[in-house]
């Protein structure tokens, strides 16, 4: 997946909202994580770690 950007919402630590858009089609795909702060922040490295470029609002 060739992602422009992904934006990660956080509330309370404990949820995270991942959208992914893409340059080619224009696309956008939302999936969300609900775990432990901790688990919530390892999804998140793992993303950036594959070279997903994270925004935070």
């Amino acid at each position: 997946m060739a992602a422009t950007k992904l934006l990660v919402e956080e509330a309370g630590g404990s949820y995270v909202r991942v959208g992914a858009h893409h340059a080619a089609d224009g696309a956008e795909i939302h999936s969300c994580v609900f775990g432990r702060p901790g688990s919530v922040r390892q999804v998140v490295s793992a993303l950036e770690a594959m070279g997903f470029p994270a925004e935070r609002p």
